[in-house]
C-alpha cells in the first residue's frame, strides 16, 4: 500500500520482547493473593495521601498554582511524614543529606518506584536481592487504574461476597466453586475487564513478526538465524486446537517466550511454560479477529477475546 510503512523486524522483535510478561497471567486466587500484598505494601502511600478519597500513587504534590505556597509545602511534609511513619523500615539510605527536602524528594521517589516495582524502599536500597513479592500483572493493573478506582480497592476491592448455595430441597443442586466467589472481588472484576486489551496488544505485536516470517523466502538466512537464536528446534509446544501450528507462528512463539539469559553470552534458552501461554493466548487471539471480521473494528475483536477468555475461566 502506497505510504505505508515498510515493517522493521528488529523493532518489531524488539516491541514483542517488551511485551512478553503481558502472556502471564495471574490465577484467580493468585490474583487475590497479590493484591493482598501490594495492598499492604502500598499502605505508606494510603497513609500519605491528604485527599481521603483519591489513592493517587504519590504523596501529596503541590499545586503550583495555589496563592498560599507555604500551605502547599506543609501539606507535602505532612504527607511525607505520614508515609514515612507507616513504613516498615525507617532509615535505609544512610547516605542521603539530612536536609528536610531532599529527605522528602528522596522519599517521593522511592515511594512512587514501590508503586511499579513493588518494593519498598528499604528492599530497593538493598545490597541484597529482593525477590518480587508481587507480580507483573498485579502491578501493571495497579498503575491502569483511576486514583479513584484504587481508592475503592483499599475501602471494598478485597472483600469477597458471600456464596449462596443453591438448594432444592435438603440436596445442594450446584457445587459451590470457591473461583465464583473469587470473581465477585471488585479487584478481580476490574482485572477482568482490563487483561484483554493487554493481551490483545501483546497477540498484534507478535501477529505482526509472524506474518514477517511468512513473507520471508523458505531459504531466507535471516528466518534461519531467528529460529537458531530464539531456540525454535528446543521448544515443545501443546497439541491443544488453540495453538497455531504453521512454521511462522511456533517462530513468533519463540522470540516471544524464549528466556534471555544473563550469564554474558548474551544468548537465549527456550521456555515452555511462558510459551504454552503464549501460543494458547495468541490461538485466542485468532478466534478473536476471525469472529470480529467484517464486523467492525478491535474494540470488538477485544470484546470477543474477553469472552473467551471468561468462558475459559482466564
Amino acid at each position: 500500500m502506497a505510504g505505508e510503512k515498510e515493517f522493521d523486524i528488529g523493532e518489531g522483535i524488539k516491541k514483542l520482547r517488551d511485551l512478553r510478561i503481558r502472556f502471564v497471567i495471574d490465577t484467580l486466587a493468585g490474583a487475590y493473593d497479590n493484591t493482598e500484598k501490594l495492598v499492604d505494601r502500598l499502605w505508606p502511600l494510603r497513609a500519605a495521601q491528604m485527599d481521603p478519597s483519591k489513592m493517587h500513587l504519590h504523596i501529596y504534590e503541590p499545586d503550583p498554582k495555589a496563592e498560599d505556597q507555604a500551605a502547599e509545602q506543609k501539606k507535602r511534609l505532612q504527607s511525607a511524614v505520614l508515609a514515612k511513619l507507616a513504613l516498615p523500615v525507617w532509615g535505609y539510605n544512610p547516605d542521603t543529606p539530612t536536609d528536610t527536602e531532599t529527605r522528602i524528594a528522596e522519599l517521593a521517589s522511592d515511594l512512587k518506584l514501590s508503586a511499579k516495582d513493588g518494593l519498598l524502599p528499604h528492599e530497593r536500597h538493598s545490597d541484597e536481592k529482593i525477590d518480587l513479592p508481587v507480580s507483573s500483572e498485579t502491578l501493571r493493573h495497579n498503575q491502569s487504574l483511576l486514583p479513584k478506582q484504587r481508592e475503592q480497592l483499599f475501602q471494598i476491592g478485597l472483600a469477597v461476597p458471600p456464596t449462596v448455595e443453591k438448594r432444592k430441597g435438603r440436596k445442594r443442586t450446584k457445587p459451590v466453586d470457591p473461583n465464583d466467589a473469587l470473581r465477585k472481588a471488585l479487584f478481580l472484576r476490574s482485572r477482568q475487564e482490563w487483561r484483554p486489551d493487554e493481551i490483545f496488544s501483546a497477540c498484534e505485536a507478535l501477529h505482526a513478526v509472524e506474518r514477517w516470517v511468512e513473507e520471508q523466502e523458505d531459504n531466507d538466512r535471516t528466518v534461519a538465524l531467528f529460529a537458531e537464536r530464539y531456540k525454535l528446534n528446543d521448544l515443545r509446544l501443546s497439541e491443544s486446537k488453540y495453538v497455531p501450528s504453521s512454521f511462522a507462528a511456533r517462530l513468533a512463539v519463540a522470540i516471544a517466550s524464549a528466556d534471555h539469559t544473563t550469564n554474558g553470552t548474551d544468548g537465549y534458552v527456550a521456555n515452555d511454560a511462558v510459551a504454552l501461554s503464549v501460543s494458547y493466548h495468541y490461538g485466542l487471539f485468532l478466534r478473536a479477529i476471525k469472529s470480529a471480521a467484517g464486523k467492525g473494528n478491535r474494540k470488538r475483536a477485544v470484546a470477543f477475546l474477553n469472552k473467551i477468555l471468561i468462558s475459559q475461566g482466564s
